[in-house]
């Protein structure tokens, strides 16, 4: 994807909470658990590819409310993705922002694996026009958020949210700039 005159721009949190490999099994057994209940309940495949929003809803009083949030974040995630890919083509950054925050918001209230740090830092985003999008990347509880954000706006940006995360933390932030780029792919030999 071409994002120009878009970066992305990664701002660490420079934290690490320690809670993830306890959590991030958590959080998969209480999604098994759900999606027992929600492809049994509905006679789809044990898969949430087969699983819609309005099932999840549907069976919210069959669940418990915690793993009822997880299954829903999950539903809701594969759906984002879905239209990020559309977006992506369709050259609509505006609409893939808009995705990257509904995103954080997810993980944040629904799978709960984000962080005071990683919170601030994208609600700091939101504060600036020129960011489409900003949420948290990796397995969260720490670590950095990915923030889209005009080429011409970075070193500002950078500068503002540095000051006003070492107010609030106490802790120093680093950044990183990087363009997306095609990855692993196959080539066609001549």
């Amino acid at each position: 994807a071409n994002f120009d005159p878009y970066r992305l721009l990664l701002l660490n949190t420079n934290v690490s909470h320690n809670l993830s490999l306890g959590e991030y099994n958590l959080r998969r057994e209480q999604c098994e658990t759900g999606l027992h209940l929600l492809s049994k309940k509905n006679n789809v495949k044990k898969s949430f590819r087969h699983i819609t929003k309005k099932m999840v809803q549907n069976c919210e009083e069959q669940l418990d409310p915690i793993v009822f949030n997880r299954c829903l974040y999950v539903v809701e995630e594969i759906e984002r993705v879905l239209q990020a890919v559309d977006f992506l083509k369709e050259k609509d950054l505006d609409s893939f922002g808009k995705l990257m925050f509904e995103t954080h918001d997810g993980l944040s209230e629904k799978y709960d694996v984000s962080c005071p740090e990683l919170d601030f830092l994208v609600k700091f985003a939101k504060t600036e026009r020129r960011i489409l999008g900003a949420r948290l990347m990796g397995g969260g509880f720490g670590g950095c958020t990915i923030n889209l954000i005009h080429k011409d706006a970075v070193e500002e940006f950078v500068d503002k949210a540095s000051r006003a995360y070492k107010t609030m933390f106490g802790i120093e932030l680093s950044h990183f700039q990087t363009v997306p780029s095609q990855g692993t792919h196959l080539i066609k030999r001549l």
